[in-house]
């Protein structure tokens, strides 16, 4: 995991999350190109993805804004999340 330093929040790779789990991205720790690709998927920091599969392997699948993205494994390895606390 990782410190947000602007947050103080846990960060770590939406990989690592749990099926069921809603996570907030913070940030990304790829380039221009995937950086564009998940906007295109909406996938945009402050957005929050609901976890449907997330395995050591393959690909994890999210839901957002009431669809199903499918993003592979390396991408989701530069994808860092927070938990959503439930309020």
């Amino acid at each position: 995991m990782i410190a947000d330093p602007q947050t103080g929040a846990n960060l770590f790779a939406l990989w690592r999350a749990k099926a069921g789990d809603s996570v907030r991205v913070r940030q990304f720790r790829g380039g221009a190109g995937m950086t564009a690709r998940l906007a295109e998927m909406g996938v945009l920091p402050g957005a929050i993805l609901k976890v449907v599969r997330a395995e050591r392997q393959g690909p994890v699948v999210v839901e957002i804004r009431g669809g199903k993205v499918i993003i592979g494994h390396g991408m989701a390895e530069k994808i860092l999340v927070e938990l959503c606390r439930e309020e």
